[in-house]
C-alpha cells in the first residue's frame, strides 16, 4: 500500500517583507504549517515535481525527467553520459510543489559514490526570495537532486565519468514546529 500524507493546507501567519527599491517586487510570502510524510516508491504529481532544466556553472548536467525515477519502493536519482540542456550529463532532481516552514526535515537515503558528485537533500526558497533574510521566514521547497560538478574541485574534487551513478531515496518527511 502507498500512502502520501499532506496535512494542515492553511497559512497560518503571514509576514510582510519591507518593501525598499531592492525588493520592491518581493510579494508578502505565507509561513506554511504542511506536515508531509511521502515513502516516495511512486511519481506523486498532486505533491512532487521531476525538473527539466539545468542550474548552469558549476552544475555539470541537466536535470531530466527519466533520470528521476521509482524502483523497489525508492525514488532513484541516476547520472548518466546523455548530453541534456548544453551539458554533458543528465541526472535528476525532484522537489515539493508546496514549501515549508520551521520544523523538522528527514529523508533516508544512500548518496551516489564518486569524486566530483554531489547528492542532496536541501531547502530551496526560490529565486524571489530575499538575500540575507534570516531562515526560516520564509517557505522552502524541499529538494533532492543528483550532479556532478565542473570547476569546483578544490572542495568537490574533480569527476571522471566511470558509468552511470545513483542516489536513492527512501522517503521524505516534514514536521512543523
Amino acid at each position: 500500500m502507498t500512502l502520501s500524507i499532506l496535512t494542515g493546507c492553511k497559512n497560518v501567519s503571514e509576514e510582510a517583507i519591507s518593501a525598499t527599491p531592492a525588493d520592491s517586487e518581493m510579494e508578502t510570502r505565507g509561513v506554511q504549517n504542511w506536515s508531509l510524510w511521502n515513502p516516495l516508491d511512486y511519481y506523486n504529481t498532486g505533491v512532487f515535481n521531476k525538473a527539466n532544466w539545468t542550474n548552469g556553472g558549476m552544475f555539470n548536467c541537466g536535470f531530466i525527467p527519466d533520470n528521476a525515477y521509482f524502483q523497489n519502493g525508492k525514488l532513484v536519482l541516476k547520472l548518466n553520459n546523455r548530453s541534456s540542456h548544453n551539458r554533458p550529463y543528465s541526472s535528476g532532481e525532484y522537489r515539493t510543489n508546496n514549501t515549508f516552514s520551521y520544523g523538522t526535515f528527514e529523508t533516508n537515503m544512500i548518496a551516489a559514490k564518486g569524486d566530483g558528485l554531489v547528492t542532496s537533500f536541501f531547502l530551496y526558497t526560490g529565486m524571489n526570495a530575499p538575500y540575507g533574510k534570516k531562515m526560516p521566514s520564509h517557505s522552502m521547497q524541499i529538494m533532492v537532486n543528483l550532479w556532478s560538478g565542473t570547476g569546483v574541485d578544490s572542495w568537490l574534487n574533480h569527476f571522471w565519468y566511470s558509468g552511470e551513478k545513483c542516489a536513492y531515496y527512501d522517503y521524505i518527511k516534514y514536521t512543523p514546529k
